[in-house]
């Protein structure tokens, strides 16, 4: 194991994973306006939690909203900004 480079095989992967991510949302909001957490989930063989997690993460949060009364359906904006 070389010194000082402890977790960076961890770092590159999350970035991966969520340039992975952010590029489906992109495409996905392209031609749609609504995502369902199940859809995510799908895609990427995830837990509900995790991809709910997910959705949160590159919302902006200004245009959340549930859609008619389903805590699985969430309806976000076409910008996506991570943190």
């Amino acid at each position: 194991m070389v010194k000082g480079r402890r977790g960076s095989g961890a770092s590159n992967l999350k970035k991966r994973i969520l340039t992975k991510v952010e590029d489906y949302l992109k495409n996905y909001f392209s031609g749609n306006e609504v995502l369902g957490i199940a859809t995510l989930k799908d895609q990427f063989g995830t837990s509900r939690k995790c991809a709910k997690a997910l959705i949160q993460y590159f919302d902006k949060g200004e245009d959340d909203e549930e859609v008619a009364g389903e805590a699985g359906r969430i309806a976000l904006g076409p910008e996506l900004n991570h943190k």
